[in-house]
């Protein structure tokens, strides 16, 4: 990670199947996500969108783009 990147994190839903199975679906959120600040064991980052940013929680997982 560096800084500048962008990333986009991906929001899953977990919803039956007709067979009451549990069945992952993801979508990804509205927010974009833009390093700020980069450390030897951290990182701050500058949301975008943050209005789309509801839901968005520790272990979300981000895809970069």
């Amino acid at each position: 990670m560096k800084m500048g990147d962008k990333f986009q994190v991906v929001l899953q839903k977990n919803i039956p199947d007709r067979l009451n199975a549990m069945r992952a679906v993801a979508s990804k959120s509205r927010a974009n996500i833009v390093i700020d600040q980069v450390s030897e064991d951290s990182a701050t980052a500058i949301f975008n969108g943050i209005d789309g940013a509801d839901n968005i929680q520790v272990n979300d997982i981000a895809i970069k783009n």
